[in-house]
């Protein structure tokens, strides 16, 4: 599993060039926990992490 930082959340979602809304709706939050994830205010919990680490392993197999 990556150690996901508010950089990583951030390099991942302008990856995918999605929003901050779609990007939080792939993995069951709002715009506003994405932004707040981003900024570092909040971080998101293990169930998020999963969801997230899936999206950064999707990631890697389209840009293979």
């Amino acid at each position: 599993m990556v150690m996901l930082t508010p950089e990583i959340i951030r390099q991942l979602r302008a990856a995918l060039g999605l929003s901050a809304e779609a990007f939080g709706a792939r993995v069951g939050v709002t715009g506003n926990t994405v932004f707040q994830w981003e900024s570092g205010r909040r971080h998101p919990n293990y169930g998020r992490q999963v969801a997230l680490n899936r999206l950064i392993d999707e990631s890697k197999k389209q840009l293979a």
